[in-house]
């Protein structure tokens, strides 16, 4: 059974700090060379207040292909996660084996602007547990002559998963406007 971590706890230990001095466009470009002049602005999309901004306008968008905002929050979700998980930790508290699933998309219209919402589920294991249970795997020959031992070992392996919910918000208004 995964362990659960409490919102509280994202807050304070996994939410990217507010009050950097790079823009979350410029740390992930930075950190992420695949992906240059990402058309992105805004915060890093953890409440309404503070979404990422799309612009399909964006003197880097290609204007002569069909614009993907999809595509640009999925590569956001990603690249969130991993700075969260592996890039802002200290060697030692990384996470590995990371996934994560999306539990729930709504668009919401204020009035003024749209925004889509993502609520996803993040999986992960500490270095210590991945450690642990890649060693397992690898001490026992794969378990490809004990399925007992598999057992066991994936039973380990859920037991050592942490796991969170967490929120995306962003303004797609400009996929809205001609």
């Amino acid at each position: 059974m995964p362990r659960n971590i409490s919102k509280e706890k994202v807050l304070k230990f996994i939410n990217i700090p507010s009050g950097l001095e790079e823009t979350p466009r410029e740390i992930l470009e930075h950190d992420f060379k695949s992906i240059k002049n990402i058309p992105i602005s805004g915060g890093w999309g953890y409440t309404q207040k503070d979404a990422v901004i799309i612009n399909k306008d964006a003197p880097s968008v290609i204007k002569d292909i069909p614009f993907d905002g999809a595509s640009i929050e999925k590569i956001f979700v990603e690249k969130r996660t991993y700075e969260e998980l592996i890039i802002f930790k200290p060697d030692g508290a990384k996470f590995n084996g990371i996934k994560w699933e999306m539990l729930k998309q709504t668009l919401i219209n204020d009035g003024k602007k749209y925004f889509d919402h993502l609520k996803y589920r993040i999986c992960g294991h500490t270095d210590d547990d991945w450690r642990f249970l890649k060693d397992d795997y690898e001490k026992n020959n794969s378990f490809s002559d004990d399925p007992e031992g598999r057992k066991n070992h994936n039973e380990a392996y859920s037991n050592r998963l942490f796991c969170y919910d967490t929120e995306f918000w962003f303004d797609i208004t400009s996929f809205y406007e001609k």
